[in-house]
């Protein structure tokens, strides 16, 4: 059990990046919005919440979810599979939004699942991908070196993530610190896999 939404400073960290979602959607535009690890749907809950009348369609995949497979919650449907291209096929609509929060860093191959997502949201798509995952410049730089275990086998820096992002077929718009540095939370739009792999990334920062 993860949950820490129960702490009130965990709770406003939620609420702005649940802003950021939303905000990437034009005003007056629907939102179909998918979360690839939505755990027990709590993030999934609240943004389906905030986006109220504006949202068209609301799914969450994570095998680790406990409740039944295609069970809804609060406007939402939950999927106790990995999310993939053939498990796509389940969903009502193709999403204009994605997040995949704390996910990438239990996933052993993380350009492989990013592509995997790229590939499982079609060719023509531009939707937007939100990537939150712990910050190793942080851990390294507070000494929390409980953050560094098996579990976690993939872990980034701001450069690392914005690189395996570009060669998954994203453009990379923003990587930035959040919840006082702790994290790291990436902004991309799915584009063209060529186009995004020819990119360079010069890896300058942290």
């Amino acid at each position: 059990e993860n949950d820490q939404s129960h702490s009130p400073a965990f709770a406003a960290h939620l609420a702005e990046r649940v802003d950021d979602i939303l905000a990437a959607v034009p005003a007056g535009e629907a939102i179909d919005y998918l979360e690839i690890g939505a755990g027990q749907g709590q993030f999934l809950r609240q943004v389906a919440a905030s986006a109220g009348e504006r949202l068209r369609a609301a799914e969450g995949f994570d095998p680790a979810w406990r409740g039944a497979d295609g069970a809804l919650i609060d406007g939402a449907r939950m999927h106790k599979v990995y999310f993939d291209t053939a498990t796509a096929d389940r969903l009502a609509r193709r999403p204009n939004v994605v997040a995949s929060r704390h996910t990438i860093e239990h996933i052993p191959d993380p350009v492989a699942f990013l592509r995997a997502v790229r590939a499982a949201l079609g060719e023509q798509s531009k939707a937007r991908i939100f990537i939150e995952t712990p910050c190793i410049a942080w851990i390294i730089a507070n000494r929390a070196m409980q953050d560094v275990f098996y579990e976690h086998c993939s872990i980034f820096t701001a450069s690392s993530l914005r690189h395996a992002l570009e060669k998954s077929g994203f453009a990379v718009t923003d990587v930035r610190h959040v919840f006082g540095g702790q994290y790291l939370w990436a902004i991309a739009e799915a584009a063209s896999i060529d186009a995004a792999s020819s990119r360079t990334t010069t890896f300058n920062k942290i």
